[in-house]
């Protein structure tokens, strides 16, 4: 049911975690069987069955994506797994660790070690490994470095890093891999955007970010040709991963009623559309009659008004699993006329009942540069989909970037800051007031040098998210539950632990 709230934002901002391509120079084999995997492929996982699906017709693994193109034995495909939904979780870094001791090109001091030498680069005993990685595996995280622009408007005044490397030159930010899938929707490329500096093109900026990555993560020393560029930027462009199955329901695209009984909606049901090829729907010709195909600037919230997004803005814009509101499928729903499993009818429920609460539990959205100053609107009420406001996808779709306090190491400002005890702290200083701001990843602002940027990064999507724990851009949210306590206390959303547990249903079937 379309609940009358219309308006909205939540702002999931680094939900899941950008790291690019990386992969010797030369070599051509691969990290995956050389035949290619006929599409959609599916992969069993703790929620159920992921899809994924190449527009191609199959998923090409003599693609370069998986190829040894740089000196560390890396391939794209060391970070961004199939069954992972082309991202890594932290329990396959773990597992990854555990069968190789520490010895799989994942595991590479240049990134992948707390520091890329002195004591947490060391690597020659399993305990040493250990020590070493435990930024990658205590958080899934691998390290960017990136310095304070000599131009910037403010400087780094206090540089605390535990492990000994971190400089003005090259701070240490250790940032979660994003997905190499469902990149169609890209408004942005890496979690800072700087692949997409210049005002490039999606697919310009993918194929900027394959080089980067492999001269960077793979370590090759020249650079790679432009059809290699291409091949890895067009193969992503044609990938799409979604939640095909759920062990709570089954099957995420089927009826859950014949006929509703949902008052302000009554008639014939429809038919939930959960899976890749479904996803793939919604850029090739939209989403029956509630949006046309996916184009940059869809949905948007802006231009703000009265503490509301545009009046042509739609909350109600994750519609995956609306069919299946409780609502609408009441308490005894058949499906061509045999009676449902009550148990099968009370999950479907749930999954439709938590995307509601996630397109319509009001937020009091306050101090968040990129939103609040950039709207005029000092506050804000809204819900989800206002930042995460492409419709089936979740991510924002024109190019902004918004900081909501995931970097803070202050628990008044990030309610998970405990989780980043054994990150680096920089205090950074204003050249003109003074001010300063003391953060564990200044995000955009390492690129623009711009102070008002400091902690902004992109709005991630949302799609097969319940398979890449943990989130946000530093992996500080452990897991979905996290998550949602975070953006509950920040935006004093005053959610019952009910409303929390539904919503993390619904995120765990995208």
């Amino acid at each position: 049911m379309r609940a009358t709230l219309r308006h909205g934002l939540i702002l999931a901002v680094g939900l899941v975690g950008g790291v690019g391509c990386s992969a010797a120079v030369g070599e051509t084999a691969t990290d995956e069987a050389a035949d290619n995997l006929s599409t959609p492929a599916s992969f069993s996982n703790g929620v159920g069955t992921l899809e994924v699906h190449s527009t191609a017709g199959s998923i090409d693994t003599a693609n370069p994506f998986f190829q040894k193109l740089g000196i560390n034995g890396r391939t794209c495909n060391s970070c961004h797994k199939l069954d992972n939904g082309l991202g890594i979780s932290l329990s396959k870094i773990r597992s990854t660790f555990t069968n190789t001791d520490g010895l799989d090109p994942l595991f590479r001091i240049n990134d992948g070690s707390n520091a890329p030498k002195g004591f947490f680069a060391q690597t020659s005993t399993l305990d040493q490994r250990k020590v070493s990685f435990s930024m990658l595996l205590n958080h899934g995280t691998i390290r960017v470095g990136i310095g304070v622009p000599s131009t910037a408007e403010f400087s780094a005044v206090s540089i605390q890093d535990p492990y000994g490397f971190a400089k003005s030159s090259e701070l240490s930010l250790f940032r979660r891999p994003l997905p190499s899938v469902n990149v169609a929707f890209n408004t942005l490329t890496m979690w800072d955007g700087r692949e997409s500096e210049g005002g490039l093109s999606n697919r310009d900026s993918l194929k900027r970010q394959s080089n980067d990555a492999t001269q960077g993560h793979a370590q090759r020393a020249t650079p790679i040709d432009d059809a290699t560029r291409s091949a890895i930027a067009d193969f992503q462009l044609k990938l799409f991963a979604a939640q095909k199955s759920s062990n709570l329901v089954g099957s995420l695209s089927v009826k859950g009623c014949d006929t509703s009984q949902s008052e302000e909606e009554p008639g014939p049901c429809q038919t939930a559309t959960g899976n890749a090829r479904n996803l793939v729907k919604v850029l090739t010709t939209g989403i029956g009659e509630d949006f046309p195909k996916f184009a940059v600037g869809i949905n948007d919230p802006f231009p703000f008004s009265g503490g509301k997004p545009s009046s042509t803005h739609e909350n109600v814009s994750m519609i995956m699993f609306e069919p299946w509101e409780s609502e609408t499928l009441g308490t005894a729903p058949t499906v061509n006329g045999v009676l449902q499993d009550a148990t099968l009818t009370k999950n479907r429920g749930e999954i439709g009942d938590g995307e509601n609460i996630f397109y319509t539990k009001p937020m009091t959205i306050t101090g968040v540069k990129g939103l609040n100053d950039a709207s005029g609107q000092s506050t804000i009420m809204g819900t989800c989909t206002t930042c995460h406001n492409t419709p089936n996808v979740g991510n924002h779709s024109r190019a902004r970037f918004m900081a909501t306090g995931t970097s803070s190491p202050f628990l008044g400002d990030n309610p998970l800051a405990g989780n980043l005890t054994d990150f680096p702290k920089y205090t950074l200083r204003n050249k003109s007031t003074g001010a300063q701001i003391t953060t564990t990843d200044p995000g955009k602002g390492l690129r623009s040098g711009k102070w008002n940027d400091i902690n902004k990064f992109k709005v991630p999507n949302l799609r097969s998210l319940g398979n890449r724990p943990p989130f946000f851009h530093n992996g500080e949210g452990k897991s979905l539950t996290d998550v949602l306590n975070f953006y509950n206390q920040r935006f004093k959303m005053n959610m019952t632990s009910e409303e929390i547990r539904k919503v993390v249903v619904f995120l765990r079937q995208t």
